[in-house]
């Protein structure tokens, strides 16, 4: 029982494998971060375009105040889907990047060559858990309000489409 209470002094092996399991870690949530990087920036670009058609839209020759309504409902989600991908985020006690919690300690850093191994590694270990759960963190934020904005697209795309509908049967009973 007491090997598997052992600490990290007395098992430098396993040192490699939790550096190895966190450096996994950490690449998968990059990915991750640049996977919704793309995300957003699909979303941003169809919601610009669809307020642009909205706004094509309200300037046209619409007599029905229930079909101008549901064009301005529209425009309303797809803002508030923009804001939620646009919006600045307060970054308190935070650093700006998750990534600069891998470098930690400076003073420990410069002095790694005079420490035992096994006590930078800890340290290595401890800074990129670190910044792996934060980057997490982070990433789990930014896919909440993707959601939100998809929500929104997908509110303001139903509009739009009845919007479209009350107009063609309008315009057909005239």
């Amino acid at each position: 029982m007491a090997k598997q209470s052992r600490s990290l002094d007395a098992a430098p092996e396993g040192t490699a494998e939790a550096l190895a399991h966190a450096r996994i870690a950490w690449e998968a949530e990059v990915e991750n971060a640049r996977r919704l990087a793309q995300r957003t920036a699909l979303l941003i670009t169809i919601e610009a375009a669809l307020l642009g058609v909205g706004a094509a839209r309200a300037f046209a020759a619409i007599d029905s105040s229930l079909t101008r309504g549901l064009l301005a409902c529209s425009a309303g989600f797809v803002l508030a889907g923009l804001t939620m991908l646009l919006r600045p985020r307060r970054r308190g006690r935070e650093p700006a990047q998750s990534s600069l919690l891998l470098l930690g300690n400076p003073q420990m850093l410069s002095h790694a060559h005079e420490l035992p191994r096994v006590r930078v590694a800890r340290h290595v270990l401890q800074m990129t858990v670190h910044a792996t759960m934060d980057l997490g963190r982070r990433n789990s934020r930014k896919q909440r309000d993707i959601d939100h904005a998809q929500i929104g697209l997908l509110l303001a795309g139903s509009s739009w489409i009845a919007a479209v509908l009350c107009w063609l049967v309008r315009g057909t009973g005239s």
